[in-house]
């Protein structure tokens, strides 16, 4: 099967690849939107990783990108791997990370990721933690999305990346929001918070403070330097 069959057989068959709290199989999909641009943003060269793992990991694998999923739930990864066993869809190119992102994300090693979605655990702060550990791999013009906005967990992530100059909002949909990195994820995770749009715009009476800051970070700045020259 190729991405577009797979995005078919998906909609027709809807696979329960989870489990809800009371241990029932429930369907979890991600929207046709999202599903739709994964598809179209992913393909054979690509490195992709996503928190969670469900109808978007079999959409991603099928585009044969170099692809890594965490979660938690071992069930995920077995019922997605059967079914792609099913359809004919090739996993050599997906690893499954198991365990809680928070725990995973500081630890994996990944070359330079083309995209990252975060639509794992949407407890708070944990779609924030995933966007700041994932983001560290992601390179310059690679693509960050956020799904489930209805969640303010997910939203304020959104929020900070649409009011920060180191993103591009490339797609904005009903529940999922999609950034280009203008700069290396490393930089834009390592940024000072005076540099950032969003936590100034938003802060109340911050002009003084942060001109105080910048002059103190102004006269270390130079301090270093001139230890520098005296050596």
């Amino acid at each position: 099967m190729d991405v577009h069959e797979v995005l078919a057989a998906l909609a027709r068959e809807r696979p329960a690849f989870h489990r809800d709290g009371a241990g029932e199989d429930v369907s979890w999909p991600a929207s046709p939107a999202l599903l739709e641009l994964l598809a179209a943003h992913a393909g054979t060269g690509s490195t992709t990783l996503e928190t969670g793992a469900g109808w978007s990991t079999a959409v991603l694998v099928a585009t044969g990108a170099r692809h890594t999923s965490i979660s938690p739930a071992q069930h995920e990864p077995e019922r997605i791997e059967d079914w792609c066993a099913v359809h004919e869809v090739p996993t050599d190119q997906w690893r499954h990370l198991l365990g809680g992102s928070a725990d995973v994300l500081p630890r994996v090693e990944t070359p330079p990721l083309d995209l990252l979605l975060i639509d794992g655990d949407h407890a708070f702060p944990l779609p924030a933690i995933d966007w700041y550990y994932g983001t560290r791999h992601l390179r310059e013009g690679g693509l960050v999305i956020v799904d489930d906005l209805q969640l303010w967990p997910c939203r304020i992530v959104a929020d900070f990346l649409h009011g920060d100059d180191g993103w591009e909002r490339a797609v904005a949909g009903d529940r999922f929001a999609v950034f280009r990195a203008l700069a290396p994820g490393s930089e834009l995770t390592s940024r000072w918070w005076g540099e950032q749009p969003y936590v100034i715009q938003r802060g109340d009476g911050l002009g003084p403070l942060l001109r105080t800051v910048r002059a103190v970070r102004r006269r270390v700045r130079l301090r270093n330097r001139l230890r520098l020259d005296r050596r």
